[in-house]
């Protein structure tokens, strides 16, 4: 692996504007890798590992679609709601998480085509923010 990076965000759905008295949470993960064929690796050991604890007890995680340009796409939620999104596309695996607590649900279709739509810019040399 050459470099990992995540942030989280909490969020508010209230308006209640107090950080201690969040609603729900959505973490964005991203692994580099030397080349496609480790970030692949590591990416179908991830869905596996994310997939066995979503279903625990039995319960069988319901598939969530994506369609955000990654080559490779897995995405479902657990019987908590929390729903997980992995993608990998060439050397660079992403995860989107959130934990299901939100008022209003996330749209994780739209998370997930944001965090592809950057790699490809920063992987042709444009700054995503710009």
């Amino acid at each position: 692996m050459l470099s990992i990076g995540a942030t989280d965000f909490d969020t508010d759905d209230s308006g209640r504007s107090n950080s201690s008295d969040c609603d729900g949470e959505v973490d964005f993960g991203i692994l580099a890798f030397q080349t496609p064929g480790d970030g692949s690796a590591t990416y179908k050991a991830l869905v596996a590992e994310e997939r066995r604890k979503a279903e625990k007890d039995g319960e069988k995680a319901k598939p969530v679609e994506i369609d955000a340009g990654a080559e490779e796409t897995e995405a479902f939620e657990d019987a908590d709601g929390e729903t997980t999104v992995m993608m990998r596309i060439g050397s660079v695996v992403v995860v989107v998480n959130g934990d299901g607590t939100f008022v209003e649900k996330p749209d994780c279709n739209d998370l997930a085509k944001l965090q592809i739509d950057r790699l490809k810019k920063t992987a042709q040399g444009i700054n995503p923010d710009a």
